[in-house]
């Protein structure tokens, strides 16, 4: 089973700076709304990544906590873990704030959907130390052609951030920014694009539990159920 990615770097690796990024973001259109409109202000020191606690018309759901267990769970089954075994389901909250437990595990979603063009990768880093210690996206390397497509005819794809809290609770609110993508320049163009040609259906993922767990349409208990509820992943 594949466990590990192993990245090459050919000479010194260096992301875009501010002035590169922006151009880029000129031609390419990096950052797009729910609706798939192009999004604005969103580019700094990298692309600015906040999380959605408003969710969207097809489910009420912003995200998932990890549930304790000793169960283990085999990767290579597919589509065979009832969620409710293993995660809790957080519904939209009234007053768009949820509170992180101190070392709780979450899954959440970016509020725009990002794109990173096939001569470029991206990677996602700390949110601003201030807001609290907590780590962001533990898997976090972005393929070329995430929310792109083979030609750029993908609107964006919404990022699902791996979250932990550490030491403290940590407050977050909708919009509260949690990470930052930064691009770096590919040295030439993949021959197999990330999303079907690779078997991978995060392309156009919205909030999303691992492909080990159960569809919707499979299973029904304790609020993670309806076809409204995207969860699956690759």
């Amino acid at each position: 089973m594949k466990l590990n990615q192993l990245r090459l770097v050919r000479g010194t690796s260096v992301r875009l700076g501010t002035g590169n990024l922006r151009e880029l973001a000129k031609e390419q259109r990096l950052v797009y709304d729910a609706e798939g409109s192009p999004a604005k202000n969103h580019v700094g020191d990298g692309v600015e990544i906040t999380v959605d606690l408003e969710g969207d018309n097809r489910s009420s759901i912003v995200a998932y906590k990890a549930k304790g267990s000793d169960r283990e769970i085999e990767l290579d089954k597919i589509g065979y873990y009832n969620p409710v075994d293993f995660w809790e389901a957080i519904p939209r909250p009234n007053d768009g704030r949820i509170i992180l437990d101190t070392g709780g595990f979450y899954l959440l979603a970016s509020k725009k959907r990002v794109r990173i063009p096939l001569d470029h990768a991206a990677e996602m880093v700390a949110h601003d130390p201030s807001m609290g210690e907590f780590r962001v996206h533990y898997a976090g390397f972005f393929d070329p052609g995430f929310g792109y497509g083979a030609g750029g005819e993908i609107p964006g794809t919404t990022a699902v951030l791996e979250v932990r809290a550490y030491e403290v609770p940590i407050l977050l609110e909708d919009e509260d920014l949690v990470g930052r993508l930064h691009y770096y320049p590919m040295a030439s163009k993949p021959e197999r694009v990330y999303g079907a040609s690779i078997n991978s259906s995060y392309q156009q993922q919205g909030l999303a539990l691992s492909k080990q767990f159960k569809r919707p349409d499979l299973y029904s208990s304790n609020g993670i159920s309806g076809p409204t509820v995207n969860l699956a992943t690759a």
